[in-house]
């Protein structure tokens, strides 16, 4: 399962780096059009969605370091996956798919981990 949530990690993670990446060099998402829901709702308290590359980049460095620490055996690791994935739901369409499946994972590991102590 661990396999499994790294891989999500580093899909979601690597597509929004370079998504982000995209909109801060050429201003625009890679896929055309409105991004998504997401972008009506950061519309309607006034910010431009375009201008959210930086937080792209952010959130898909997020993926791959909770990747990196679930694969690598890391309660930290579980839940920064565990939160960013709860974050990314409204990465609509395969993200979300992808966002759930990692959550369902995540929870199922750690409910099999012995508590700490």
């Amino acid at each position: 399962m661990r396999i499994v949530i790294f891989i999500i990690a580093l899909l979601m993670g690597g597509w929004m780096v370079i998504d982000g990446l995209h909109v801060l060099i050429f201003d625009k998402f890679i896929c055309p059009g409105w991004p998504g829901p997401w972008a009506g709702i950061i519309s309607a308290v006034g910010l431009d969605p375009m201008r959210f590359g930086l937080v792209f980049v952010a959130f898909g460095i997020d993926w791959i370091a909770g990747g990196i620490g679930v694969i690598r055996d890391r309660r930290w690791g579980y839940y920064l996956t565990l939160i960013i994935a709860v974050l990314s739901l409204w990465y609509l369409t395969i993200g979300t798919l992808l966002a759930i499946l990692a959550i369902v994972l995540v929870v199922v590991c750690l409910s099999r981990k012995q508590p700490a102590g």
